[in-house]
């Protein structure tokens, strides 16, 4: 009896101890569960962080580096010097201002910017951009068709154009210029120059031929279709007349025999005034 309960007890203690040993299974399975949550997950997502850190990096410096290329390719676009290369100017024929070309005589036809100048006159505003050159064929600028050389095309720094030979009749505000003349512009599109055969009237005068005008609007020159006066000026029909933007008279070609300060001249002298008075200087007649 004292064997069996000895033998009970040994039994129980056995079992005891088996249950106080850990499970291999759910002791591997929290061992390694902790790692892989608190390592590897924490490593997984470090390395996303990193690689998407990366690649915010790797998609900047691609930006950057693609708007840098943008931003050069438009300086290359704005620039209207002769691309790459130098351009094809005769040897010695090259002016310079801080070191840029300002100007030169063009030995073969090159393209600068939108335009194709051939050989002759090449003129660049101090920024770069075209100011003068002979059209290597009619070309249209902005509203306008000009003519190819012999005389040259010229632009104001915005590329607006200056002045040109008509290709096509064109219509600037009252005035209708013909095919084959030329026409001076001011930088606002306006009219500073324009040899029109009709005529229309400007600060009372009526104009035709080669009329002039000031940013303003106000008459500088024209032929003057009618008579009229100036002062004490009588002014014939067919006279060349220059005058000051508030109307005093500068310039007069006579259009036909007439009297001057007093004194008779004929059809085609030409006379500038100062106070009134006719000047021994002929700079009038210089713009």
């Amino acid at each position: 009896m004292t064997l069996r309960i000895l033998v009970a007890v040994l039994a129980l203690a056995a079992c005891k101890g088996k249950d106080k040993a850990p499970d291999p299974s759910a002791g591997s399975a929290t061992t390694s569960s902790t790692p892989t949550t608190g390592s590897t997950g924490s490593s997984s997502a470090g390395s996303a962080t990193a690689g998407s850190g990366a690649g915010s990096a790797a998609a900047g410096s691609a930006a950057a580096g693609s708007a840098a290329a943008g931003s050069a390719a438009a300086t290359a676009a704005g620039s209207t010097y002769c691309g790459a290369t130098p351009c094809p100017c005769k040897a010695g024929s090259e002016q310079k201002s801080d070191d840029k070309l300002s100007r030169c005589e063009l030995e073969k036809a090159v393209k600068i910017g939108a335009y194709d100048c051939g050989p002759g006159r090449l003129v660049f505003h101090a920024d770069g951009s075209l100011e003068e050159c002979l059209l290597t064929a009619d070309t249209t600028v902005g509203d306008y068709a000009c003519k190819s050389g012999p005389l040259s095309t010229a632009f104001h720094k915005d590329g607006k154009l200056r002045n040109c030979s008509l290709a096509k009749d064109a219509t600037i505000g009252d005035f209708t210029i013909t095919t084959g003349r030329g026409i001076e512009l001011h930088a606002d599109g306006k009219l500073r120059n324009g040899w029109t055969e009709k005529v229309v009237t400007i600060d009372g005068w009526a104009c035709t031929k080669g009329t002039r005008l000031f940013a303003s609007g106000k008459l500088e020159s024209c032929v003057v279709d009618v008579a009229g006066k100036v002062g004490a000026q009588a002014i014939p029909a067919k006279s060349s007349i220059r005058v000051t933007e508030d109307g005093v008279l500068r310039g007069l070609e006579l259009g036909a025999a007439g009297v001057v300060a007093g004194k008779p001249a004929k059809a085609g002298d030409r006379f500038c005034f100062e106070d009134g008075k006719p000047a021994k200087s002929q700079s009038c007649w210089m713009y």
